[in-house]
């Protein structure tokens, strides 16, 4: 914080800094009259998942639903349907039978990272919609990735055979 805290002094621009108060990590943000922005860190996400690897659009589900390839495994069900782009988009669904939403947002984000450190693996051109089952809870990511890797092929053969 004494970097940011020097360069703000420094500077002598319009900025003040954020998060200092609480001890947070601070970062330079500009005031109203228009200071250039130092970009805290928590904006770059280099390994992220952009929003058009996902599907978002409850038609595109429904879709996924209707006239995908089911595979079921303890963990979740997974349909696969060809999406015609070059790339493959991740949906996930997770019912309140599942548990409350810390539980529910844990099992997305789970499912999330299998699915971003195997995206190299699973077949392009699919939208995959995930609905999350309870045994999934108990993986973690590293054992959670081959199998959503197979699963994904597995589909996608049905859908070449089909």
């Amino acid at each position: 914080m004494d970097s940011v805290l020097a360069r703000a002094l420094a500077a002598d621009a319009p900025f003040f800094v954020a998060g200092a108060a609480r001890g947070a990590n601070a970062c330079l943000l500009p005031d109203r009259t228009g200071g250039v922005v130092d970009s805290p860190p928590a904006l770059l996400k280099p390994q992220g998942l952009p929003p058009e690897h996902r599907v978002r659009k409850r038609r595109d589900f429904e879709r996924a639903y209707e006239e995908g390839k089911k595979v079921v495994t303890p963990e979740f069900a997974l349909f696969a349907r060809p999406n015609g782009l070059p790339h493959s988009r991740l949906g996930i669904t997770t019912t309140r039978r599942l548990g409350k939403a810390v539980t529910r947002n844990r099992a997305r984000r789970l499912v999330r990272e299998a699915y971003r450190t195997h995206r190299q693996n699973i077949p392009m051109g699919f939208d995959l919609v995930f609905v999350v089952r309870s045994p999934l809870l108990e993986r973690k990511p590293a054992a959670l990735g081959p199998i959503l890797v197979r699963a994904a092929h597995e589909a996608s053969k049905e859908n070449i055979e089909a």
